[in-house]
């Protein structure tokens, strides 16, 4: 606990570092139960959804949640972009696996993914 922090704060804290444990362990066996085995087709987005996570080290939570911060952003975006070179998705379907969102949304973050992409480049 900081000098600054009340109790309140740090028992929110506290269980924010818990989830995001949890949710590596989770992400981890995941990754692992699927290496053994080919993945099924359906399991396919799924799975680039879990290994992305995990090798940006961020959480699946944040890539399907409703965080609109840069970070939250950009690695949805590549993301989105994978899940449409690497699967036969449609926008609508991609947007549902990413939490609900609208296929222009999806249109825009896979443009935004592009343009990085090529900036980088």
């Amino acid at each position: 606990m900081t000098p600054s922090e009340t109790w309140e704060q740090m028992k929110v804290r506290h269980a924010r570092e818990e989830l995001a444990k949890l949710d590596q362990i989770a992400t981890d066996a995941y990754c692992r139960g699927q290496a053994g085995a080919a993945p099924s087709r359906a399991d396919r987005p799924m799975q680039i959804i879990y290994s992305y996570a995990r090798e940006a080290g961020v959480s699946v939570d944040m890539l399907r949640g409703g965080d609109r911060t840069k970070r939250a952003c950009r690695h949805r975006h590549e993301v989105m972009l994978r899940l449409k070179e690497e699967t036969d998705l449609s926008l609508p379907a991609i947007g549902r696996l990413l939490g609900g969102r609208d296929h222009t949304t999806i249109m825009n973050g896979i443009e935004r993914a592009k343009a990085k992409r090529e900036a980088a480049q």
